[in-house]
């Protein structure tokens, strides 16, 4: 089950999200379950939304599912500010460099990144991020719908 997750990080997050005056969305139909790493798909969720949510004010964060031909689609959205095109770049081939561990990239990416990494590696999944049309992020998990998904 995929929503539950969800609406429990909403409550664990909603202090934040209230902070920040977003609207979190969760638009994945009650429906939908996966067979797959809870704990890990949490994680992942959890700092996908958490970064939303910090550069993201007065916006809305949406969470949606798909289903594709040979995967399952998770995408988190926001309307906040948006990353600039070489940390998606970095993001996107899973070469996250931080040469100044002081830096605000460091501080708001990095760590969360890297252990989004490590949960895609338990859950055989990919991520991709892409802008946000008209601003903002989306960031979306590609889980393959295979039996050995963790």
């Amino acid at each position: 089950m995929i929503r539950r997750p969800i609406n429990e990080l909403h409550q664990f997050l909603g202090i934040g999200i209230g902070i920040q005056k977003n609207v979190l969305n969760n638009l994945i139909s009650p429906d939908i379950f996966l067979n797959i790493n809870k704990d890990a798909l949490t994680i992942i969720l959890t700092n996908l939304i958490s970064n939303s949510n910090r550069f993201s004010k007065n916006g809305e964060i949406s969470i949606r599912y798909q289903l594709a031909e040979s995967c399952h689609l998770i995408s988190v959205s926001d309307t906040g500010v948006g990353m600039d095109i070489q940390l998606m770049e970095q993001i996107n081939q899973r070469n996250l460099q931080i040469t100044n561990r002081n830096s605000i990239t460091h501080k708001s990416y990095g760590i969360g990144y890297n252990l989004i990494f490590k949960m895609l590696e338990v859950l055989n999944a990919d991520l991709v991020v892409f802008r946000n049309q008209p601003f903002g992020t989306v960031v979306q998990i590609s889980i393959p719908s295979t039996p050995e998904v963790g």
